[in-house]
């Protein structure tokens, strides 16, 4: 019975206390501070214009190339118009090859005969009777004016074909 007492009154003193503070004027809530957010966006920037491009190449049997300047089976590149440099911040590529293979992909830039070749790095995924590499990779190259950029594609045996979609993006800002 006396802990019956001492709950009743502790339930009576906390009634009286939360009645007290609702009714007082006095006593204020605390707040939470007032926040201001700033969005931040450079998508109106008029010196950046998008850029985007994709690559949809083969494998043929009995080669182990694809994308390479002079490339009998097609060479996958884009030429930076005149007043425009190229920013490039993505790439991503999927590779699709016969069980067992492997490949490696890659940007290369051609600027005044001079080749950089940059490589990805690949992974491979799950696959069901072929294989499914991808790359996907944030970077940042610039290509000057009338420089070329290539995709492509190696592969580590000529057997059966395979197919390789690759992506840029980024954009292109005026030069004079």
């Amino acid at each position: 019975m006396k802990n019956f007492k001492k709950i009743t009154l502790v339930a009576f003193a906390g009634l009286f206390v939360l009645s007290v503070a609702l009714i007082s004027p006095n006593l204020a809530v605390p707040q939470a501070p007032r926040m201001q957010v700033l969005l931040v966006r450079d998508v109106d920037n008029p010196a950046m214009q998008p850029f985007a491009i994709d690559f949809d190449l083969q494998f043929p049997a009995g080669s182990s190339e694809v994308g390479f300047p002079g490339d009998p089976s097609g060479s996958a590149s884009f030429t930076v118009p005149a007043g425009k440099r190229l920013v490039i911040e993505f790439a991503t590529g999927i590779c699709g090859l016969p069980s067992g293979q492997t490949c490696r992909l890659g940007i290369l830039e051609r600027e005044s005969a001079v080749d950089v070749k940059h490589d990805l790095a690949v992974n491979s995924q799950v696959s069901f009777g072929s294989e499914i590499l991808t790359a996907t990779q944030p970077m940042r190259i610039y290509i000057e004016p009338q420089g070329s950029v290539f995709v492509f594609g190696r592969r580590s045996d000529v057997t059966g074909t395979g197919t390789l979609d690759f992506s840029l993006s980024g954009y292109f800002v005026d030069v004079p």
